[in-house]
C-alpha cells in the first residue's frame, strides 16, 4: 500500500467575502505531496499552485510565510481541478498523512464553500485520512501541540528547505513517519517515558542533557 503525505497552503479570504468567511477563512493556494513506496521509500511528488477564487492576489502576510506570490497562482488551476488531479494522483490503494488535520477539514469546508461534489475518490481519500501528529503525540505521549519542525528535532532529523512550502512540508511529515516506523531516537524516548508514563513537555535535546521540565 502507498503512503500519501500532503501539506497545504492557504492565502486569506477577503473581508468582502462576510458569509462565505462565516465557513471558511482560508482557501487553497497549493498542494504538495510525496508518495512512499512499502520500504518507505520516495518514489513520487505531486506539487501545483491553485488560484484564490476570495482573493484578488496573495496577501503580504501569506508571501512572507509561504514565499508565493500574486503572479505564481494567477493563471493557476481551479481548486476542484486541483484536487481532482491530485486525487488521480493518489490512485486506489493508499493512506494519506497530514501533520494534524488541519488540511482534512480545509478541503471538507472549502469543498463545500465551492460546491464540489464529492465523488466516490474524494470519500476514499476521507476515508483514508491519517492524522500524523496525532500518531506522533501517542507515540511519545505528548500533551502539547508541537509543530512539525519541532517533532522532527525532537527525532533527531533535520527540516530540509523552508517551511510552509506544500511540497517541503510534506517531505518532512514522510521523514518523521519514517524516523517514527523505523528508527531508534524516538523508540529510546518513549520507553524512557514508559516507565513513568510523564507527558512530553519538551525538546527531546533537553531531555537527553537532563535538562528538562515535564508540563
Amino acid at each position: 500500500m502507498k503512503r500519501i503525505f500532503m501539506d497545504l497552503e492557504m492565502n486569506t479570504i477577503d473581508k468582502a467575502f462576510k458569509e462565505i468567511r462565516q465557513f471558511c477563512t482560508q482557501e487553497v493556494i497549493e498542494f504538495g505531496a510525496v508518495c512512499l513506496d512499502d520500504n518507505l521509500e520516495e518514489t513520487a511528488e505531486f506539487q501545483c499552485y491553485v488560484k484564490p477564487e476570495y482573493n484578488s492576489g496573495i496577501t503580504p502576510h501569506i508571501t512572507h510565510l509561504t514565499s508565493i506570490r500574486s503572479c505564481q497562482v494567477e493563471d493557476a488551476e481551479s481548486f476542484e481541478d486541483a484536487l481532482s488531479r491530485f486525487l488521480e494522483w493518489c490512485g486506489s490503494d493508499y493512506e494519506i498523512y497530514s501533520w494534524s488535520d488541519s488540511d482534512l477539514s480545509q478541503i471538507q469546508k472549502e469543498m463545500g464553500i465551492k460546491m464540489c461534489s464529492a465523488t466516490n475518490a474524494v470519500t476514499q481519500m476521507f476515508g483514508s485520512w491519517k492524522d500524523l501528529q496525532k500518531m506522533y503525540d501517542e507515540l511519545v505521549f505528548c500533551e502539547r501541540r508541537i509543530s512539525l519542525k519541532t517533532a522532527l528535532s525532537n527525532a533527531g532529523l533535520e527540516f530540509k528547505g523552508r517551511a510552509h512550502g506544500a511540497l517541503t512540508d510534506a517531505r518532512a511529515a514522510a521523514d518523521l513517519f519514517r524516523e517514527m516506523k523505523t528508527g531508534t531516537t524516538l523508540r529510546k524516548l518513549r520507553r524512557t517515558l514508559e516507565s513513568g508514563r510523564e507527558p512530553l513537555g519538551v525538546c527531546l535535546g533537553d531531555l537527553l542533557k537532563g535538562k528538562f521540565v515535564f508540563a
